[in-house]
């Protein structure tokens, strides 16, 4: 089902973070996994002539993640809101949670309801 491309023999560390990506029904991470470098440390094969010629000068762009998927490179933005935003959008998550609460238990008739 999946290929196998290689063997790890150092960095145990990065396999234990893709092991512990967040993945759907499927198995497929939310964030996309790139491998950004590699070192070969035993390469039993010659290398054909002209292969150094043929390889990328840079990275190639990181092309969109589509269906629902964040790109590797993808951070939360709760950074660059200010802490009075976060703090009001905290309060008012929690308070919905609670008024959802009381409408489960039958203390409060409705969620939605605001006083008059």
């Amino acid at each position: 089902r999946h290929t196998i491309f290689g063997e790890v023999a150092e960095g145990f560390d990065a396999l234990t973070r893709i092991n512990e990506a967040y993945c759907d029904d499927e198995g497929r991470p939310w964030q996309n996994i790139r491998i950004k470098q590699t070192v070969v440390l035993d390469d039993p094969f010659e290398d054909p002539p002209g292969l150094a010629d043929h390889g990328p000068v840079e990275h190639p762009a990181s092309a969109d993640a589509g269906g629902g998927r964040l790109e590797d490179d993808w951070q939360p933005t709760e950074e660059a809101r200010p802490a009075e935003e976060i703090e009001k959008s905290v309060r008012k998550t929690e308070a919905q949670s609670r008024a959802v609460v009381l409408e489960m238990i039958g203390d409060l008739p409705d969620a939605e309801a605001r006083p008059d």
